[in-house]
């Protein structure tokens, strides 16, 4: 529903969001975006509703972005991501770079919406600001 409302403006794709978003949230810890699971895009671009839109229906989004930005940034509590000698993350074995690319997408798409907003990541305690997320992708 969220791509839908995007594409399409329809506002009945965003009460949809708002009345189901919690059913829908299911596992909040996925972390993986692919081709077959755009769920941590979905709420990526969910934020920016919360974060320049001010939609404070969709304040969850924000947290569940900032849980997928604690996963990757090397150092912090939260951190699950493992990356190579030379920096790169590294999610699959299997056509690893997909995973980096996507990513990587949305780490700058995140910043973006941070630097719109005047806002930062807050892991634990360790502050993530844009420009570091520009960085890491």
């Amino acid at each position: 529903a969220a791509w839908l409302h995007k594409a399409t403006r329809n506002p009945t794709f965003l009460s949809y969001i708002q009345v189901n978003g919690q059913t829908l949230v299911a596992d909040d810890s996925d972390n993986t975006f692919g081709w077959d699971n755009k769920h941590v895009g979905a709420r990526i671009l969910l934020s920016k509703a919360f974060l320049l839109q001010r939609v404070q229906s969709l304040h969850d989004y924000k947290g569940h972005a900032d849980n997928f930005i604690c996963s990757l940034v090397p150092g912090t509590p939260f951190s699950q991501a493992q990356y190579t000698p030379g920096g790169l993350l590294f999610k699959m074995s299997d056509s690893n770079m997909q995973y980096v690319t996507s990513t990587s997408f949305l780490l700058v798409t995140y910043a973006k919406y941070l630097t719109s907003a005047h806002k930062v990541v807050n892991c634990g305690g360790t502050i993530i600001t844009p420009k570091r997320l520009r960085v890491i992708a």
